[in-house]
């Protein structure tokens, strides 16, 4: 990895991966460690340090939601989802939203 953005891009998708596999331990410790990265990383810039922190804190609180079997959260959750134009993977994070959904 010689480039930030393929590091980056690498955190993103193995996120994604975890939660994927259900792995919620090693996710928020992925969570955690991409939240370090990106805020101490000087040649990442604000403007995607907040869109990628807007995705990683909807993830924490998408799975914490599908832990607790919650649908009242989840409907909230994906409103918010869906106004905010400041986040990554948006579109990843609105189709969870909907499986756990039609889980329920």
């Amino acid at each position: 990895f010689i480039d930030v953005r393929d590091k980056y891009h690498a955190k993103s998708l193995s996120i994604r991966v975890y939660y994927e596999l259900d792995d919620f331990i090693t996710l928020y410790y992925s969570i955690d460690s991409a939240k370090q990265f990106v805020s101490k990383n000087e040649s990442i810039g604000k403007i995607t340090k907040k869109r990628f922190n807007h995705f990683l804190d909807y993830l924490k609180r998408l799975t914490a939601i599908k832990e607790k079997n919650d649908s009242k959260l989840l409907g909230r959750l994906k409103q918010e989802i869906e106004l905010n134009t400041q986040i990554v993977n948006k579109l990843w994070l609105l189709e969870k939203t909907v499986e756990i959904e039609n889980k329920n």
